[in-house]
């Protein structure tokens, strides 16, 4: 596992690390903005087709992050993306919908975290209700930080 060492150096760790046919990709805890999301997108969609695990939890993504990964979340190998931790991020509803949209694409069995982003219980029981149907998708939501 690589970890990358704040937002300055994210575009040069991660087209190293293409390299090597990564499988997981921490880069929590680094202040990633918005910005960062549509970067890491663009370089995941570019080199990362066997990405299993993706860490992106204690930053500062938005709304338009959620847009941004949704793509790359489309792009990577059908199926291959098993674990997400998108936690103590401030996505807010627009953000985890199209989260959640991009969550539609697996059909195998994958977890995602997404506590801690500001959802709304009417965003959630949307969301629960589209992807429990025909998804192995195990999704940890309920916090402190769901409005009502």
């Amino acid at each position: 596992m690589f970890q990358d060492k704040g937002p300055d150096y994210l575009h040069a760790a991660m087209k190293i690390t293409i390299m090597f046919n990564v499988r997981s990709l921490n880069l929590s805890d680094n202040l990633l903005t918005d910005h960062h999301a549509k970067i890491i997108s663009d370089v995941i969609k570019k080199g990362y087709p066997h990405l299993e695990q993706l860490y992106l939890n204690h930053n500062e993504f938005g709304p338009k992050a959620g847009k941004y990964l949704k793509s790359c979340f489309l792009a990577i190998k059908k199926g291959g993306l098993r674990f997400v931790d998108l936690s103590h991020n401030k996505l807010t509803d627009s953000g985890i919908f199209y989260i959640a949209f991009g969550m539609l694409h697996y059909k195998t069995k994958s977890t995602w975290l997404l506590q801690h982003n500001k959802g709304t219980k009417e965003a959630w029981k949307i969301i629960l209700a589209t992807l429990t149907e025909n998804h192995e998708i195990d999704i940890f939501y309920a916090d402190r930080n769901v409005e009502e």
